[in-house]
């Protein structure tokens, strides 16, 4: 990244108000999908008489691989979403299709569902244990399909795969992007690889988002480049950061932002900012925290040390024994004060050129 002297000073008055950020964020969690436990399958009509129908239960999905197999996935379909996973009590999608970032459609030819999305070779093949199930499921997918913008706007498919995670344009990353929030970044180079190899972690890079009272975006991190620094979204984005990396995944944080909370996080900023980038063996180690000597930090040190100075992290383990993987859905990050990160979302940058 560049350096500092490249960027705007992001520390005058009206943008370091930290005390005062704007807490207008929507929640993109699982429990959006909620499931009848007393029913494999069912309809729900919305109170609503425009409402589309909430749908749930066990289909079968044909595997992709060399010998095509039909294995069991549990299927949900709200809010022109379809998502699937490999147990109702799941809280990680296997798979997920927003039908209003495709363009969708789909066949039914008797107990057998065939989806298929604009720009993608590959088919979701699905199977119900019986007709009149597969007909249900097919009225209500296209139900959702006709509703949705994809069915109003051709939006090719931009990647392969595409169903097995979860998007988020970068005009809705910006609406509901609070401070707290966790980046995680995947990179392109081999040191990154390498480096995801030895820290067994599925991300090489992690940030913290601030949101300013101007409604402005900031990631506070540690590179190896800058140190401690506070990048603003728009330099982000004009210097094309964004695509050093394949993969550029948001989470939100979900917690209650006190005043007092803020202000701790104003205060951590003013004591880090400007810091080295700073990561040795003594320090990885170290069992115990050493805040008297800590002359810089490391990505995922430093954000473990903000959500420690917060109170969402206990004293141990010290922030050094975090890695960017730490802060993954896959490995469940226990936080404190009742708080939760939400699902991985990859932030896609093509997404907003189809508009």
């Amino acid at each position: 990244m560049c350096s500092t002297e490249d960027y705007p000073n992001p520390t005058n008055e009206s943008e370091t108000s930290f005390s005062e950020v704007i807490e207008d964020f929507t929640s993109f969690t699982h429990e959006d999908n909620k499931r009848n436990p007393s029913s494999l399958s069912y309809l729900i009509p919305s109170s609503c008489g425009n409402s589309l129908p909430i749908k749930s239960g066990w289909l079968r999905k044909r595997t992709s691989g060399l010998i095509h197999r039909w294995v069991k996935r549990f299927f949900a379909l709200r809010n022109k979403v379809l998502t699937y996973c490999y147990a109702e009590s799941d809280k990680k999608f296997a798979g997920i299709i927003n039908f209003d970032l495709v363009t969708s459609e789909i066949q039914v030819n008797s107990n057998i569902i065939t989806l298929t999305a604009i720009g993608c070779k590959k088919l979701l093949i699905l199977k119900a244990d019986s007709e009149k199930s597969a007909n249900s499921w097919a009225n209500a997918i296209s139900l959702h399909i006709q509703s949705s913008q994809g069915q109003k706007v051709n939006l090719p498919v931009s990647s392969k795969n595409f169903w097995k995670f979860g998007r988020i344009s970068e005009k809705q990353f910006l609406s509901v992007a609070s401070t707290g929030d966790i980046l995680l970044f995947k990179a392109n180079n081999f040191v990154s690889k390498m480096q995801r190899v030895i820290t067994h972690s599925e991300y090489d890079h992690v940030a913290i988002i601030l949101k300013y009272t101007s409604g402005r975006i900031g990631i506070l991190e540690a590179t190896s480049e800058d140190g401690v620094s506070v990048v603003m979204w728009d330099d982000f984005k004009y210097y094309q950061f964004h695509k050093l990396y394949n993969r550029l995944v948001y989470r939100q944080l979900h917690t209650e932002r006190s005043n007092e909370m803020l202000m701790e996080v104003e205060s951590f900023i003013k004591a880090v900012k400007g810091k080295k980038y700073n990561i040795s063996p003594r320090k990885l180690i170290r069992n115990k925290e050493d805040n008297s000597k800590q002359q810089g930090f490391f990505c995922s040190e430093l954000v473990a040390a903000a959500y420690k100075s917060i109170g969402l992290l206990p004293e141990k383990p010290p922030a050094s024994k975090y890695w960017p993987g730490d802060f993954s859905e896959k490995k469940k990050i226990q936080l404190l004060k009742g708080a939760r990160c939400g699902e991985e979302l990859i932030i896609d940058f093509d997404l907003d050129s189809r508009d």
